[in-house]
């Protein structure tokens, strides 16, 4: 993995499988148990665009390797109307 490799995208409805693997991790770290409703509670919450949160996944590839959960809503910046950083 390379830091070239990864990309972070906004989490979109067909993620939940790669998400929740991760949300899990997240839960196993801080010696938590967030029970499955509440988890699914979340998930919808991430993805509507009325709720004032929102969240990506880190790719490497086609592999989910990391999440964010964030307030507010990402707006595009000027470089993602340019194209990115690598020139593409």
């Amino acid at each position: 993995m390379t830091q070239d490799a990864i990309q972070l995208l906004p989490l979109s409805e067909n993620q939940h499988a790669a998400w929740l693997p991760l949300w899990r991790g997240y839960q196993s770290f801080y010696k938590t148990d967030i029970p499955a409703e509440v988890s699914a509670v979340t998930w919808s919450r991430l993805l509507d665009p009325k709720e004032p949160i929102g969240g990506a996944l880190a790719w490497d590839g086609p592999t989910a390797v990391g999440l964010v959960h964030h307030a507010g809503r990402l707006q595009p910046g000027p470089e993602s109307q340019a194209g990115s950083r690598r020139g593409t």
